[in-house]
């Protein structure tokens, strides 16, 4: 009797906890006297998502791994890098978005969405040194805050900053000699602090706002800039020039002129912009900028301007930059030209299996999509480029981009090692299977230095990476990049697209 009692119990607590479900889906279900259509109660039981783990890693774009890029899924969850530049968490299932961020640095891809339903690796980020603008008070707002104003060889007309007028905002700041004032030999001007552009800039670009007047006669045909770089602008016997002009110019950290931006002489009266003004000339060194006006003491009149709004730009990664150019034939693969394939026995090919842009790219080692166990074989597969990079270049960059895809078992980066212990050695890469890029003699068989070397990586993404190449000026090279296998478990490759050497000179 006992027990009776106890199931009965256990049974009207289910039913007073269970969800009534209808048995067909007629429509709404009427709660009234004669509803005969039958009901099944279930336990109310919560359905939930399945998690699965996901994991990746981030580096930059020389190959090094990236610590403390916080990783995050599309609910918020996140995850932080480590010192290895890894990451793995755990993600409900469904479609989902991965998203990188650290201060400084921009990410590629900027989001990856994917579809979860299993446990997925290589979900692999490139982080890019981001655009850093190194002027600290471009609109002259701050009273007095930043800008050098010069009072040496400025024979008294020092710059100032003024309320006068600006472009934007409330200040600016004025060189030159003021309307009405005596004439003089003068150089009166604003200096920034120091600029460091990095040898391996895309980008580097200078944009200002002069409002400029003159009451000495303008004569453009015979303006030029004055072939005097070298000079100290405070020196004491700072050259005498022909015509008054408003002008901007790269120094170098002794005040010498390095070159000029703008030698101009106008009286526009409004507010006129200068730029981009590219700064790429001195990749590679610290500078300055000094921004004023230049009155030669003769003429009959005087010169000066605003200026305001003063924005530099300096970016590591990007686009081939102005004035230079790609020795690279065949960047893009997507003609069969240029590039040498070495002979295997599953050589590189070009193909369209994955590209990044275009419709080709070029595959080295042996591809997924071909069946296991057979052709995996024990093989190293190479192409190269021979070329010379001049000896006047100021910078010589190698960038491309990257997919390594590999189906072997065990499929993760061994620890970044010190180039002299990475010499080329095919028949030690096929050992271990491996996707890796060398810079080699024109012959492709002996090594200059190592790129990258991964074994058997295998992203979901195409990767971005950038090698500074400008010690090799004067020398002939080649670029070399390769895949190898050890002929057991699954297959690995590499494919490569738009790689650009850009120089420039």
């Amino acid at each position: 009797m006992k027990k009776f009692l106890y199931l009965t119990t256990i049974l009207v607590l289910c039913m007073s906890i269970a969800t009534p479900v209808v048995a067909q889906d007629n429509g709404p279900v009427p709660d009234q006297p004669g509803d005969l259509q039958p009901r099944v109660y279930l336990p109310a039981v919560m359905l939930m998502m399945p998690s699965y783990a996901v994991a990746g890693q981030v580096k930059d774009a020389q190959d090094i791994p990236l610590s403390g890029v916080t990783v995050k899924d599309i609910s918020g969850r996140t995850v932080t890098t480590n010192i290895n530049g890894q990451y793995s968490m755990v993600v409900t299932g469904g479609n989902q978005k991965l998203s990188p961020s650290k201060a400084g640095y921009n990410f590629d891809p900027v989001i990856a969405q994917v579809k979860i339903n299993q446990n997925l690796a290589g979900q692999n980020f490139t982080a890019v040194a981001a655009c850093d603008a190194p002027i600290l008070n471009p609109s002259f707002e701050v009273v007095p805050y930043y800008w050098n104003p010069i009072s040496g060889n400025a024979n008294g007309y020092t710059p100032y900053y003024t309320a006068v007028r600006a472009n934007t905002g409330s200040y600016s700041g004025f060189t030159g000699i003021p309307q009405g004032q005596l004439n003089l030999v003068s150089w009166s001007r604003f200096r920034t602090h120091e600029i460091t552009i990095p040898l391996t800039a895309t980008s580097a670009d200078v944009n200002l706002f002069l409002w400029p007047q003159s009451s000495e006669v303008i004569v453009k045909a015979e303006q030029k800039m004055p072939d005097v770089v070298g000079f100290n602008t405070e020196s004491p016997d700072a050259p005498v020039l022909a015509g008054d002009a408003q002008y901007v110019a790269a120094i170098d950290t002794a005040n010498n002129v390095l070159g000029w931006l703008v030698w101009d002489h106008r009286n526009d009266q409004t507010w006129v912009s200068y730029g981009p003004l590219s700064l790429l000339t001195w990749a590679g060194r610290t500078i300055k900028l000094e921004i004023g006006t230049y009155n030669d003491g003769a003429g009959g009149g005087v010169s000066s301007a605003y200026l305001d709004d003063v924005n530099v730009s300096v970016c590591p990664g990007g686009a081939v930059s102005p004035g230079c150019s790609n020795l690279l034939l065949n960047s893009n693969f997507e003609a069969a030209t240029d590039w040498v394939i070495k002979t295997a026995t599953y050589p590189s090919a070009y193909t369209t299996e994955f590209v990044y842009s275009g419709l080709q790219s070029m595959r080295s080692g042996i591809s997924l999509s071909i069946p296991n166990p057979f052709p995996n074989i024990w093989t190293t597969s190479e192409f190269y480029q021979p070329v010379t990079i001049p000896a006047d270049a100021y910078l010589a960059r190698l960038r491309m981009r990257l997919l390594p895809r590999s189906a072997e078992w065990y499929a993760a980066d061994a620890p970044v090692v010190a180039e002299s212990s990475n010499t080329y050695d095919p028949e030690a890469l096929a050992a271990a299977e491996a996707q890796y890029g060398f810079i080699m003699d024109t012959t492709g068989l002996n090594t200059r230095v190592m790129l990258f070397k991964w074994y058997h990586e295998n992203s979901a993404y195409w990767l971005y990476r950038q090698f500074d190449l400008t010690n090799f000026r004067g020398q002939a090279i080649s670029v070399l990049f390769g895949a190898a296998n050890d002929g057991w478990n699954g297959n690995t490759a590499l494919y490569v697209d738009d790689v650009y050497l850009e120089v420039c000179r």
